[in-house]
């Protein structure tokens, strides 16, 4: 995308939604994948490059699939150069500067290959959920995640695995589990 387009169609749907009398039936939500550049929160003479504005987003949305996009146990930055895991916290303190909630748009195990092996299970839960739950009770500005229960790797993503909860009874067992608690 180029800055000045993205942020003009942006704002166009959304006074299309103002427009009709919807922009308070509706939500927008402006999304960021860590592995995208480093450049959403970009300033330039006219002001901020990508952002539409406040009057134009409602919510902001991230997207983490691969757990160094949230592991708290990971640096910001490595070596000056900020992570992945560095990039999601940006964003998520731009979130909280300009006091506006953030879902987790789409989110899921990337990267592992969840099964009814009991070992394989707890591997699974420590490297990637229990992660996310500690990266989501760190972060009360995020309101809401959507969980992709998808196997990736048949279906155009090799290298991703499967990872669908239902494949073992004990991710499904501590995932409902987690469910249960009072923020959810």
């Amino acid at each position: 995308y180029h800055p000045y387009y993205y942020v003009t169609a942006f704002r166009k749907i959304t006074n299309m939604y103002a427009a009709h009398g919807f922009r308070d039936s509706i939500a927008t939500v402006w999304c960021y994948e860590p592995d995208g550049p480093n450049d959403f929160d970009s300033i330039g003479v006219n002001g901020p490059l990508w952002y539409p504005g406040d009057a134009y987003v409602d919510w902001f949305g991230l997207d983490v699939f691969d757990a160094a996009h949230f592991d708290q146990s990971l640096p910001d930055t490595l070596r000056g150069v900020i992570t992945r895991k560095g990039k999601s916290e940006r964003f998520l303190a731009m979130a909280r500067s300009k006091r506006k909630p953030v879902y987790l748009n789409e989110t899921s195990a990337k990267g592992v290959t969840i099964t009814a092996d009991s070992i394989d299970s707890v591997n699974d839960w420590n490297a990637w959920f229990a992660k996310f739950w500690v990266f989501m009770d760190n972060h009360v500005e995020i309101k809401g995640f959507n969980y992709i229960n998808q196997d990736w790797e048949h279906t155009g993503y090799p290298g991703w695995g499967d990872a669908r909860i239902q494949n073992s009874p004990y991710i499904t067992s501590w995932y409902r589990q987690e469910m249960r608690r009072p923020r959810y």
